[in-house]
């Protein structure tokens, strides 16, 4: 932890970025990074030196004027992982009109039904998503759209674009109110598998009699053991039940440990299990450890949408660099390669790609999980055609 809190706003970001580009640098060496991965954190340094060089100086700017450029600063480094802490809440307060972004479309959510938005504080919509994408920190676009969820639904982003987010456009020429709100606005809930955050992080459920359904939300457990013992229950349920098959569905997992997943990884290799991984862009940091694992361990099918990230990239650690008592940078400590299994640049792709249309989510359907199930069926009748 680097604390920097005695330094004016102008020393502030000058030594932020000198810590943060090289920090990604000696990580890179450190784990024999690609050609390619140095090649792109070379652009990436550049853009972030032709930043600072056009500063100029900011001591004098309001707080909120001083939090955009650190968002700037954060999101030019293009890694996910790399994030600007402010605890001052009111500054992310939720909106009242709820919107959900997809395929660079922005749709307004009214009692379940979601309509297409023509026009934000009389922009269009796909410029304000622009506009916002300056200041989030991604790596993919899959992710960037993650993130569009998100931050289409806080003020702050609002604010220092100086969009009016209280004036909403639908494309069918319906005006739409946005006023701060204090409702959480649970989006998940809107996206396949259609649960809130309030549930547990894992569970387990029997779509049909010969599989077994895993729902890996988060690499979290309260207490050390937590997934062991859930992995328990699922091993006798499958033993009393007879069941040959799974799905790891790891939809919306975002990260925690990632070496927690690892009973019930092992589970399904000792049974010697035929299985398959569902996956979407919100499959972010160790999340993307379970899609990993249970491919090069278990040689299981991913169905779904690309992953968040690519397979070589940057890991949260706990390094950080602390400007004020409510502001902070937290930077990345880690680098990963999942090249050994999954070959492409750019977005992990699942082996089976099923694109999430708007008419899905209007119908809460799960494509996903319907196209799964009925692969996994059709392999276990081969299956047991060859056993006969």
């Amino acid at each position: 932890m680097e604390d920097i809190k005695n330094l004016s706003k102008t020393e502030q970001i000058l030594r932020c970025s000198k810590i943060m580009i090289e920090s990604q640098l000696k990580l890179l060496e450190r784990n024999n990074a690609s050609s390619q991965a140095f090649e792109k954190q070379a652009k990436i340094n550049k853009s972030v030196e032709n930043f600072i060089a056009n500063l100029g100086n900011i001591d004098n700017i309001s707080n909120q004027q001083y939090i955009s450029y650190l968002m700037e600063l954060c999101s030019l480094f293009k890694n996910a992982h790399i994030s600007l802490k402010n605890k001052v809440e009111e500054e992310y307060q939720f909106l009242s009109q709820h919107l959900l972004y997809l395929h660079g479309e922005v749709f307004a959510v009214l009692n379940d039904n979601l309509l297409k938005v023509d026009k934000i504080g009389g922009k269009p919509a796909e410029d304000v998503c622009k506009e916002m994408s300056k200041y989030i920190c991604y790596e993919t676009d899959e992710w960037l759209g993650a993130q569009l969820n998100k931050m289409l639904n806080f003020k702050i982003l609002y604010q220092i674009l100086g969009i009016d987010y209280s004036n909403i456009e639908l494309k069918n020429g319906q005006k739409l109110t946005n006023s701060p709100s204090k409702e959480f606005f649970d989006y998940y809930q809107y996206f396949p598998p259609y649960y809130k955050r309030t549930q547990s992080a894992y569970s387990y459920a029997f779509p049909c009699a010969n599989i077994v359904k895993i729902n890996y939300r988060s690499c979290h457990e309260y207490s050390d053991g937590d997934f062991l013992n859930f992995t328990n229950v699922v091993k006798s349920e499958i033993e009393n039940r007879g069941i040959n098959a799974y799905i790891l569905d790891i939809r919306g997992n975002t990260g925690g440990n990632s070496e927690i997943i690892w009973p019930i990884i092992n589970l399904f290799k000792d049974r010697n299990m035929t299985g398959c991984v569902l996956t979407d862009n919100r499959v972010f940091s160790s999340g993307t450890f379970a899609a990993y694992y249970a491919k090069k361990t278990l040689n299981a099918t991913l169905i779904g949408q690309p992953l968040a990230q690519e397979n070589e990239r940057f890991g949260q650690g706990s390094g950080e660099i602390v400007l004020s008592d409510t502001l902070s940078i937290r930077i990345t400590e880690k680098y990963f390669k999942f090249s050994d299994v999954f070959k492409n640049s750019g977005a992990i792709k699942p082996d089976i790609v099923v694109p999430l249309t708007i008419e899905e989510l209007q119908n809460k359907k799960d494509k996903n999980l319907e196209t799964t199930i009925e692969y996994l069926q059709n392999l276990l009748q081969v299956q047991h055609q060859q056993e006969c």
